[in-house]
């Protein structure tokens, strides 16, 4: 074969490895992308957890000081005090699982748009690329076959004329002559 036959194969391997290159790219770049946002969210949620237990702590201690302040706390101070840690506690909880189905959420948008390729894709990539090579190749194969058998049956009836001519000195100088011998020899 010629560097013209297997410019298609090689156009379909380059084609192939360019399509692998740039998934590989892209998929890293959407890992790089999602990492950041994960340590950014991850960051935020850890900052809002420190808050709200700085802010139980200084609940917690402004309580006692305040049950503190008074010698003998009445039940209904310690019941409101009671009420108030619950209401303060339940307040963060939501915050804090508002900002988890944030967090859940703006994950989901950005690994929705994302089409991972797994192996099984490579593999069945891969598998096309050869199915269409070998057509290729084949059909390469069947018109060279094609082009070279007329050009070697035009060769050889030249040379059984010739040989007619050598071998046959009579006969085959007149067949030769006549145009006779090559048409024999042909058909």
């Amino acid at each position: 074969m010629t560097t013209n036959d297997t410019t298609p194969i090689a156009k379909a391997q380059t084609a192939a490895q360019d399509l692998l290159n740039r998934t590989q790219d892209a998929t890293r770049q959407f890992i790089e992308t999602l990492t950041e946002s994960t340590e950014r969210l991850s960051t935020e949620v850890t900052s809002n957890a420190r808050n709200a237990a700085e802010q139980a702590d200084e609940a917690r201690e402004r309580v006692t000081g305040e049950l503190r302040s008074k010698a003998e706390p009445t039940a209904e101070q310690v019941t409101g005090a009671v009420n108030e840690l619950i209401s303060w506690a339940r307040r963060n909880s939501d915050r804090l699982i508002a900002d988890l189905d944030e967090f859940r959420s703006e994950l989901g948008v950005r690994l929705a748009p994302v089409t991972v390729v797994t192996k099984a894709d490579l593999a069945e990539l891969e598998a096309r690329v050869s199915e269409t090579e070998a057509k290729l190749a084949k059909a390469l194969k069947a018109t060279s076959s094609k082009s070279g058998a007329g050009t070697k049956a035009a060769s050889s009836e030249s040379g059984a004329g010739t040989k007619a001519t050598s071998s046959k000195s009579g006969a085959g100088t007149k067949a030769a002559s006549s145009g006779a011998g090559t048409k024999a020899t042909g058909a």
